[in-house]
């Protein structure tokens, strides 16, 4: 799996021209692939493309790992290879380029591909970077709450829908974000190494008595395999450079018509 987003890093990188950084990574351990995910992403996130500003970041990691090494950079011992390893990588680059904007739509999760993500970032709270937790009985887990970005798990859509949708939040988050339905969604709470466990609220009518009725708000978990062809994932990777570069579109518009005019 951690070989499908390696190959999402570069595949960004060759469609923007850099061949020979895509062709180093493309030979870099997991270590590598982390440095420059983020610089890709947040380039992706901001601008909907690898520019030169990142490209001479990414210049600078290469240099680095080949002062040491003559070549790609050593793994570190100490990097995790797990599935919940490669996850974290995957949704703290997501959450790297997706944050610049309040909103972001992707085919899939982790779980499936057959549904959609939305990913909503809270501007009033700085996103914190996910790690890694264990339970008192060992096993390990991604946990999604108090982490200023939420996760819906959405009716699947078309390719087509799905970007044209990234457009109009791209162009009025507030104003589009509002024909994104979550009442009744399941929001991802927490990610195992083998299933995802989400919540869905509900609002149950309860009779008090002579005083008549009120509204209480109840709580569903529920849990999901994550399939070992990892199809989900791959969705989402697919999805993911076009769903930020139609996000981009407005931001790099107002940006083009603000420039000085030269005489």
């Amino acid at each position: 799996m951690g070989k499908l987003f390696k190959d999402f890093c570069v595949a960004a990188l060759r469609e923007a021209g850099y061949e020979d950084a895509a062709r180093w990574l493309n030979d870099a351990p997991k270590q590598a692939v982390e440095k420059v995910a983020r610089i890709v992403m947040r380039a992706l996130g901001f601008k909907g493309k690898v520019d030169e500003q990142a490209a001479r970041e990414i210049d600078a990691v290469i240099k680095s790992g080949s002062a040491n090494q003559g070549g790609a950079p050593a793994e570190d011992k100490a990097a995790d290879d797990s599935n919940l390893g490669h996850y974290l990588v995957i949704l703290n680059s997501i959450i790297t380029g997706g944050s610049s904007q309040p909103s972001l739509l992707l085919d899939g999760f982790f779980h499936t591909d057959d549904c959609v993500s939305l990913w909503k970032f809270d501007a009033s709270e700085k996103t914190v970077e996910l790690g890694i937790e264990t339970l008192l009985d060992k096993e390990r887990y991604i946990d999604l709450r108090k982490t200023g970005v939420e996760i819906y798990v959405l009716d699947k859509m078309r390719l087509a829908e799905l970007i044209a949708r990234n457009k109009k939040l791209g162009e009025n988050p507030e104003l589009h974000a509002k024909d994104l339905d979550i009442q009744g969604k399941p929001l991802v709470r927490l990610i195992y190494e083998y299933r995802i466990q989400t919540a869905t609220t509900r609002t149950n009518v309860v009779r008090k008595g002579k005083r008549g009725e009120r509204e209480e708000q109840v709580e569903d978990t529920s849990e999901f395999p994550i399939a070992g062809d990892h199809k989900g994932v791959k969705a989402m990777l697919e999805s993911l450079q076009p769903a930020l570069a139609a996000r981009a579109q407005s931001v790099e518009f107002l940006k083009e018509i603000a420039k000085p005019k030269t005489p």
